[in-house]
């Protein structure tokens, strides 16, 4: 029973193989023998398969860039995608210039002096004594309350100046009109922010210089006698102006000719002047006066402003140091040791002034603020993909009726292309006895009778041709044929002409390009040519180079010290207060110090420039960055 079950088996698969391999799609071609039919049959099957084999290999493998329209997307997906697709993805805001204050805010945190009982004025006036500049000029308690007194000022002014900084950075506005990704956002935001802290800065020091300037040019003189004092003689009606000095590290420096006159500070035992019998350069002997108390860190000199501006803090954050100084000045007791600070406890008020007084900025950069008020209605991307399913379907769909078509019809007539090459051959084999000149032009007569013989006899199986047999009238199956025949025709016509107008996007990627590489694709795909940096940002001294030159006069001799300058110590103090030569140094020493001033300011400022960080995740065209740079260069020249 087992094997008679196999057998039908068989035989079942004999039968089916036979009929697969007698299929005939050619009965009705009169022209065709049997066993042509047959062979035209197997030769369609095999063109039609190696041809879908074709077109499946080279749609699976054919790059397609699919573009994704994603309508009001949320802030996560934003973030998603332009992981995914960094360089194509693209989001319109709808609102391209947004105000910094509503993404971006500050905390700002100030050294702990500007927030102590030490600026109090309550402490500052209580420091204050009647006839206190009859210290010893090296004794703390001159210029106490005047050192509070500054520090108060300059925390005041330096909070003042970066509230009206922070006020007018944040009401300029970024222009996006594309959504910024989360990453460079925040790249270029911090750059923003570090250009305004550098920028205050440097005005803060500018003022700070310019003000110094002033004061040590124009002689002012302080109420608490510690760079000029004026002197009687004892029994006469003679005033003297004498100018007072210190001493620092060994020398001697008088606060006519030099503007940093510094010594360390300390509580003397001694009080009053007695005419000119006090030094003319006090701290000069040792034993001038007793000294009771040192106080580390702080600095006395010719004025207030340049001595606590040399000065530490260091002995303020101890209350033993404190302690100490209570014994002599009452009012400390008000005072409570400096909290902790992220500045090293040595450092300078100049340090901590130059860097306005600030422990932390605290900037707090919202992206969601941002985003909210970007709001893009719609984001696209585009992104490649080889074997899209879909499209190797839809593909073989559109082109097998028309490969159906071509091969039915052109299959017999390549199996009578093939019968006739096999009759010429044997006729040539028959007729090897003739002449070459009558094979060839035998051949060439055959050839054209041969192509116009099936010229025509395919026109008349054109006009006879009937692919719909079902229909009852002939006529209406022949009709029905031309008219499939010619939109077929039309179908293909205008399907080449569409192709040869659609624009087909296709992506190339080059590796590490070269400067030529770049500038040749540049001229070539300039509207679609796009480079990721490597780098979101790179440093202006990166990419811009400035060398100031100044005016001849600042590198001339009337401004050296061994020069010009020495000119007038020669000259007789007696002679006319008018002259010229007694002005000279005085003159020539302020034009000196302009010229310093200057070129520090300069040199500061591009120091400030050059630290700054120019953003872009593109490479930017040659003519795009010159442009940008030329505005940087001329922005800079305007400040």
């Amino acid at each position: 029973m087992k094997e008679t079950s196999t057998c039908d088996q068989s035989n079942k698969y004999k039968r089916i193989y036979y009929r697969l391999i007698n299929i005939n799609l050619f009965d009705e071609n009169e022209e065709l023998s049997f066993e042509e039919q047959l062979r035209a049959t197997k030769i369609f099957f095999s063109l039609l398969i190696i041809s879908l084999s074709i077109v499946i290999i080279f749609t699976s493998y054919s790059v397609r860039t699919n573009t994704v329209i994603i309508q009001s997307p949320k802030q996560n997906s934003f973030e998603k995608l332009s992981t995914q697709y960094p360089t194509t993805l693209s989001c319109p805001c709808t609102q391209s210039s947004i105000r910094y204050d509503q993404f971006l805010s500050f905390d700002t945190i100030y050294h702990p002096i500007c927030t102590s009982q030490f600026v109090n004025q309550t402490f500052i006036s209580s420091l204050i004594e009647y006839n206190m500049s009859n210290y010893y000029p090296l004794d703390y308690r001159i210029m106490a309350a005047s050192h509070f007194q500054i520090i108060a000022l300059l925390c005041k002014t330096v909070k003042q100046m970066v509230s009206d900084a922070l006020e007018e950075f944040t009401t300029k506005y970024i222009i996006t009109n594309k959504a910024l990704f989360n990453d460079i956002f925040n790249v270029q935001i911090e750059a923003l922010i570090e250009q305004l802290k550098a920028t205050t800065m440097a005005n803060i020091k500018h003022i700070n210089d310019f003000l110094w300037f002033n004061i040590f040019q124009n002689r002012i003189v302080s109420g608490l006698r510690t760079n000029y004092y004026i002197d009687t003689v004892p029994g006469s009606a003679v005033s003297i102006f004498l100018m007072s000095g210190y001493t620092n590290e060994n020398k001697t420096c008088t606060c006519t000719l030099s503007d940093n006159c510094v010594h360390q500070a300390g509580i003397y035992n001694l009080t009053g002047r007695v005419g000119l019998q006090i030094p003319l350069l006090f701290g000069s002997l040792a034993n001038d006066a007793p000294l009771l108390l040192t106080i580390p860190g702080i600095m006395v000199g010719c004025l207030p402003y340049n001595s606590i501006l040399a000065s530490k803090l260091e002995c303020f954050y101890n209350q033993s140091c404190i302690d100490q100084i209570q014994i002599f000045m009452k009012g400390f007791s008000l005072v409570k040791p400096l909290s902790s600070s992220h500045f090293e406890k040595n450092t300078t008020v100049n340090d901590l002034f130059h860097q306005l007084f600030i422990e932390s900025w605290n900037p707090m950069i919202n992206f969601t603020g941002y985003f909210h008020i970007c709001s893009p209605n719609s984001c696209t991307y585009s992104y490649n993909r080889r074997f899209n399913l879909f499209y190797i379907i839809v593909t073989i769909i559109s082109l097998f009726g028309g490969l159906k078509t071509i091969l039915y019809f052109s299959t017999p007539v390549l199996v009578i292309f093939i019968r006739r090459i096999q009759n010429c051959k044997n006729v040539q084999n028959t007729n090897d006895e003739h002449s070459t000149m009558n094979q060839t032009n035998e051949r060439n007569q055959n050839f054209k009778q041969w192509f116009s013989f099936h010229i025509s006899k395919i026109y008349q199986k054109y006009l006879t041709l009937n692919m719909f047999p079902l229909l009852s009238d002939i006529m209406d199956g022949i009709y029905s044929t031309h008219i499939f025949i010619l939109s077929l025709i039309i179908g293909v016509l205008v399907l080449v002409f569409y192709s040869s107008l659609t624009v087909y996007i296709r992506i190339n990627s080059v590796y590490q390009p070269s400067m030529n590489e770049y500038e040749q694709l540049y001229k070539q795909y300039s509207s679609t040519l796009t480079c990721p940096c490597t780098r979101l940002s790179v440093s202006y001294s990166s990419i811009i180079y400035m060398k100031p030159y100044y005016h001849q006069v600042c590198s001339s001799d009337f401004v050296k010290d061994d020069k010009w300058l020495l000119y007038s110590l020669g000259i007789d103090g007696f002679i006319n207060s008018r002259d010229f030569r007694i002005r000279t140094s005085t003159t020539f020493s302020m034009l000196q110090k302009l010229c310093i001033l200057s070129m520090e300011a300069v040199t500061n400022e591009l120091a400030v420039f050059n630290s700054l960080q120019f953003v872009n995740r593109q490479v930017l065209p040659k003519t795009t960055f010159d442009i940008q740079t030329s505005q940087l260069i001329q922005q800079f020249q305007k400040q």
